[in-house]
């Protein structure tokens, strides 16, 4: 969604409590001069006081994309973004849609920036793709899609479903959440033209590995890679992607603080 915004010149991720706008964010949207406002979730995740904060008086349009849940929300954001214009590799991106390894999705972000690409959200492992889903796909002439996660994440059912839509699937995974975003980093360099010679890297663990997803645009843009750590204090993959390739290597973004990747994880 954001990849299509300002007529496909991009925009920002911010961050709001569901019933108030933090004070940086606030600051973010008038250093902006933001002149529209798209809210992301329902109005439990985001509340209707807060749509009416965020509208400054009448001076910013705000609308708000929705469904009944997350899955839901997921495709009306793929449906009201026109992903018609979808990339050139008419991909797909699915991945599990539960809080516990969501983080897959945020991992995958910069790849769904940088098409665009629609991404998909499955509820758990016993989840499989909506006939809605599937329906998008179709609309948006959709030939392959990148499953992220192993199948303790998303079951083996949803490859089936794909393959009888004429769509193939392809799973790119590791034995953790760390090792699942170095996989899908050396995928996107080897065949989405995602650069070699830096990646951004994000807390994987909660709360903090929300910061992936507010540096998605910026990974997109740079078609740089996230890398999630395993814990604040364990870089796990991260620092075997970062050895693998530090002949190519020359920067890299982290986000968050100290309390998302320690000081000595940074080391």
């Amino acid at each position: 969604l954001a990849a299509q915004e300002n007529g496909g010149a991009g925009a920002p991720i911010l961050l709001v409590n569901a019933d108030s706008v933090p004070p940086a964010t606030a600051a973010a949207i008038l250093s902006l001069k933001a002149k529209n406002i798209v809210i992301v979730g329902g109005t439990t995740a985001v509340t209707p006081s807060v749509a009416t904060t965020l509208t400054n008086g009448g001076a910013i349009t705000v609308t708000r994309v929705a469904g009944s849940d997350r899955f839901a929300t997921a495709d009306a954001i793929d449906s009201q973004t026109g992903f018609q214009a979808v990339g050139a590799k008419k991909t797909a991106i699915v991945a599990d849609g539960v809080n516990l390894n969501l983080v897959d999705a945020l991992g995958a972000s910069p790849l769904a920036y940088s098409g665009p690409y629609p991404m998909f959200l499955v509820n758990g492992v016993t989840g499989t793709l909506s006939a809605t889903d599937l329906s998008i796909m179709k609309a948006d002439g959709i030939t392959n899609a990148i499953i992220v996660g192993g199948t303790a994440a998303v079951g083996s059912q949803v490859g089936t479903q794909l393959t009888a839509a004429g769509i193939t699937p392809n799973t790119e995974a590791g034995a953790d959440r760390s090792a699942t975003s170095a996989a899908l980093a050396a995928y996107e360099i080897a065949n989405y033209g995602f650069s070699n010679s830096q990646f951004n890297i994000a807390g994987g663990g909660q709360p903090n590995l929300v910061d992936s997803l507010s540096g998605g645009p910026l990974g997109g843009q740079e078609k740089a890679p996230t890398l999630i750590t395993d814990s604040p204090t364990n870089g796990a993959s991260v620092i075997t992607f970062a050895t693998a390739n530090a002949a190519t290597e020359n920067s890299a973004n982290l986000f968050g603080g100290s309390d998302a990747v320690s000081a000595a994880t940074e080391a």
